[in-house]
């Protein structure tokens, strides 16, 4: 299979180089930092039992965090299942129904929305205490990102995004971008993944090709 883990090969060649600031807590990552903290996490996803194809979802605004957890989901072979922490109980409910998360990570900051979880403090607290999981199975093929359309004429369907999709996004952005390993990039509204090399963080891929893959759910 072939790896796309951008962040490992980072962590690599320069370790010591800058890759992520979390401008709410003030916590910086280098490569080398961030690809260990992906490792714990991934450790912690396996404590917990998740594992390829299954969804791991967040109600939490943006932070690091998410970002580091969809690296992680990646190197487990789950994929991220973000829901918009704008939306009430009722559509919530909806979303969790459709992904059927194998574990959901609730931000205890935001209003009860109904959803059952662990909150982001003890998901923090069992990362930083994880051995690193050094099994990874990215892929290019491999699903990597459950995010859900606007539901604009009915309810909202799934659409999955592989790593190769993501990676591919990214380079293409890269290029037409003008970006390089000097860049910075401020997101304040966080699209997971999808990293080039050079980048720090990326928008969202944009969806292109659809087929169905199960009931309310597309993949792109």
């Amino acid at each position: 299979m072939v790896r796309l883990d951008a962040i490992a090969w980072h962590a690599r060649h320069h370790p010591g180089r800058p890759a992520l600031h979390d401008l709410g807590s003030g916590h910086r990552w280098s490569y080398g930092q961030a690809d260990a903290a992906i490792a714990r996490a991934a450790g912690a996803l396996a404590q917990r039992g998740v594992g390829p194809g299954e969804r791991v979802a967040t109600y939490a605004k943006n932070s690091a965090d998410i970002v580091l957890l969809h690296f992680a989901c990646a190197r487990r072979g789950a994929l991220l299942a973000p829901y918009n922490w704008r939306l009430c109980g009722r559509e919530l409910a909806a979303l969790s129904a459709l992904a059927e998360p194998a574990l959901t990570l609730i931000d205890e900051d935001l209003p009860d929305c109904g959803l059952n979880g662990v909150s982001l403090d003890a998901w923090r607290a069992q990362v930083d205490g994880s051995a690193p999981d050094s099994d990874t199975v990215s892929a290019c093929a491999a699903d990597s990102l459950l995010l859900f359309t606007s539901g604009t004429t009915g309810q909202p369907k799934g659409v999955v995004l592989s790593e190769g999709h993501l990676a591919a996004t990214a380079r293409h952005f890269a290029l037409l971008g003008d970006v390089d390993k000097r860049s910075v990039f401020l997101c304040d509204a966080l699209r997971p993944r999808g990293w080039p090399r050079s980048k720090r963080c990326s928008p969202a891929a944009p969806l292109t090709r659809r087929r169905i893959s199960k009931p309310g759910w597309m993949t792109a």
